[in-house]
């Protein structure tokens, strides 16, 4: 009877078949059927391949510890975490809600926006695709460690932010249009349509 090695068919994988904690490894190859000189052969039910250092650790979005009303609606993949979403809340994929954000009742937060910590969000507001909020100044020209000198951004109620806007730390009263694109940069205290950037009125609704 002919020896046969599984290193002669699968030397990358052999040398790591011992490997026993994921910890130490980046993916896993499962049983597979190989014919070898006419031989049928299988190899492990599972090989691990080697741990590469220049490979950075990844992780999953998730959705935890986060408080949710009635009929909420969140499509995956999303980030959200320690928040608290009101009734009816629906929340597009590819967003990241942070910790102590809160959002009121029927409020529309669609895809790819990132809303940071301290932010209010109040009750029938739209935010569109791609709104980013700001919690840090950047005073000294790069992040503030210090989440002490990070400042809240309230939006109120009635309020629609149109897509790719960027909301640094302010107040926004109800009944606001934030049109597309926009840098709003200080506090919108009156109704009306704001655009450009800055952020300015443009007319009262």
């Amino acid at each position: 009877m002919k020896e046969i090695f599984l290193q002669d068919i699968n030397k990358v994988y052999d040398i790591c078949k011992n490997l026993k904690n994921e910890e130490e490894t980046f993916e896993i190859r499962y049983k597979k059927k190989y014919d070898y000189n006419g031989e049928i052969l299988y190899s492990e039910e599972k090989i691990f391949y080697i741990k590469n250092d220049s490979i950075p650790k990844t992780y999953k979005s998730k959705i935890r510890d986060v408080k949710f009303g009635k009929n909420c609606v969140v499509v995956e993949p999303s980030n959200l975490y320690e928040c608290i979403l009101d009734d009816n809340v629906f929340v597009g994929p590819f967003c990241e809600i942070q910790k102590g954000v809160k959002i009121g009742k029927n409020t529309r937060i669609q895809s790819h926006s990132f809303i940071c910590e301290l932010v209010t969000i109040g009750k029938n507001c739209f935010i569109g695709h791609g709104v980013m909020f700001i919690n840090d100044l950047f005073k000294e020209g790069k992040p503030a460690g210090d989440s002490k000198l990070w400042k809240k951004t309230i939006i109120e109620d009635n309020v629609s932010i149109g897509s790719n806007a960027t909301i640094l730390p302010v107040k926004i009263c109800s009944n606001v249009v934030i049109g597309a694109g926009s840098v709003v940069t200080k506090d919108i205290l009156e109704s009306g349509i704001y655009a450009g950037n800055p952020a300015k009125k443009i007319r009262s609704l």
